[in-house]
């Protein structure tokens, strides 16, 4: 991905966070919080991997990654966070993240500090670009989408 993309997708993005952080996912259209969530997932699980992922606040909206990379066209990649939510008890984690943060405290005790080192791999080695196909979705749903703000 170039990093005239990658500087767009992040323009589109940012001001996502600060609504969620304000008002709650809620306040996102459908469109939105596919954005909002794969890139979260993303820059997290490729930053420091599922441990990353699920231990910040990005893990609070874990549920939502596989339907989103789904609808993205990143199937594969779905099926590898799938993998690592069904780690946790009742196949999710918990949203509040000081009771996530102890689940994942629970399961590294039980299986191990490499828990998720296994997916993290398999995330890596699906070849789909996240970045291409997020970028794909943005443009095919731009009026849905709250446009960047004023440079």
């Amino acid at each position: 991905m170039s990093n005239e993309t990658f500087t767009a997708l992040a323009r589109r993005v940012a001001p996502l966070f600060d609504r969620v952080e304000a008002a709650g996912v809620s306040s996102l259209t459908a469109p939105e919080r596919v954005l909002f969530s794969v890139w979260a997932a993303t820059g997290q699980i490729e930053n420091g991997g599922f441990d990353q992922f699920f231990y910040n606040s990005s893990g609070d909206h874990a549920g939502a990654a596989p339907s989103a990379f789904r609808a993205i066209g990143a199937a594969g990649k779905a099926a590898v966070i799938e993998q690592a939510l069904a780690l946790f008890p009742g196949k999710a984690p918990p949203s509040a993240r000081d009771e996530r943060i102890a689940a994942l405290d629970g399961l590294t005790e039980r299986e191990g500090e490499d828990l998720f080192e296994a997916l993290d791999s398999a995330f890596h080695a699906v070849p789909e670009s996240v970045e291409d196909l997020l970028a794909a979705y943005v443009a095919a749903h731009q009026a849905e989408i709250a446009p960047p703000p004023e440079a």
